[in-house]
């Protein structure tokens, strides 16, 4: 998956199980959590295993990171865990860029 730096998307994970409290988090490949395990996924189509949360906010540095997510809370088992690689594409800019702004040459 590859995304923009400080984006907003909705995740989607095939968990094969109903009725799971899925949560997710985000480490940066170094050994560290950029985004603590969030929660709030929802079963739809109720009964299908196939989960959603709306509005997961990737980092603004750009690098490679490891989506983990998993049913068993904080435990991390590994029968209750799934990854997905991360590209966070290039660092957003510092200030208040908007894409309305332009060089002449």
């Amino acid at each position: 998956m590859r995304v923009k730096p400080g984006t907003t998307h909705d995740l989607f994970e095939e968990w094969g199980v109903t009725g799971a409290t899925l949560g997710v988090r985000l480490d940066d490949n170094q050994g560290a959590t950029s985004v603590a395990r969030v929660t709030g996924f929802q079963e739809f189509p109720a009964g299908s295993g196939i989960y959603y949360l709306d509005e997961f906010t990737f980092p603004d540095t750009a690098g490679d990171y490891v989506l983990v997510f998993n049913d068993d809370g904080t435990t991390y088992a590994p029968d209750h865990v799934s990854t997905r690689a991360v590209v966070v594409t290039s660092s957003a800019p510092d200030g208040d860029f908007d894409g309305t702004t332009f060089a002449i040459a």
